[in-house]
């Protein structure tokens, strides 16, 4: 539920004014203690900041290691090869509303990135986000930040299981109703079943690309040799 529902719904309520003065309070505290957490975060801490808590993030095992630099390589190439704007993986740090996420992969257009520098730390939200998931953060992967993604007008958002070696792709979809806006799940892709991005147009790959090094290594050295991309 977002805006305009949200709105009414607290409007209707007996104590509203007490609803809206406490979460400005709460919000207020949030502000500072995210200034706070900016300022210590490093490169080498992994780490986000989710409903007003810092939430650290242990180290992954080998199949999620492999399937994060296997799709960052992937879309890292296309992109460049293609000219199509900024694919960064890991440590860079997204602002959606209250929250500050650091996804696993994360691309922008070129057109929104005109204006970063050296010191650029604060990304706005991307246009596609890639979570590779694992068993601390599947329940945020699937739900705080699905929610906040689709909030935040991410147009292409894959959760990718590593053990399964499956990719869950959903496009955003709204009717000009930003309140109204709904992820559609368009594939849950394995193997040699093709994955096509909406967000980046022409890339199409097969899903255990995303799983293996040697495959998309084969994949890059095609694209790059002007082949196909299948």
């Amino acid at each position: 539920m977002y805006g305009d529902d949200l709105y009414e719904e607290i409007m209707r309520h007996p104590a509203a004014e007490r609803i809206v003065t406490r979460a400005r309070e709460q919000l207020d505290r949030e502000a500072v203690t995210r200034r706070e957490f900016r300022e210590w975060l490093t490169p080498s801490v992994k780490a986000e900041f989710i409903n007003g808590e810092i939430v650290l993030h242990s180290p992954v095992k080998r199949a999620h290691l492999i399937a994060s630099k296997c799709l960052f390589q992937l879309l890292h190439t296309y992109v460049v090869d293609q000219q199509l704007g900024q694919v960064d993986f890991e440590k860079a740090l997204i602002e959606l509303g209250r929250n500050d996420f650091e996804p696993d992969i994360c691309f922008w257009r070129a057109a929104r990135t005109t204006e970063w520098n050296a010191d650029t730390m604060i990304h706005p939200a991307p246009d596609l986000i890639v979570e590779v998931l694992s068993g601390s953060t599947e329940a945020n992967d699937r739900g705080l930040k699905y929610e906040s993604y689709l909030a935040f007008g991410v147009e292409e958002y894959w959760i990718v299981d590593p053990v399964r070696q499956i990719l869950e792709q959903y496009i955003r979809q709204s009717d000009g109703d930003e309140d109204d806006a709904t992820y559609q799940l368009v594939g849950k892709q394995r193997g040699t079943q093709s994955v096509s991005s909406v967000v980046l147009e022409g890339l199409e790959f097969p899903a255990e690309t995303a799983f293996s090094e040697a495959k998309v290594l084969e994949w890059v050295r095609r694209l790059l040799d002007g082949g196909a991309t299948r």
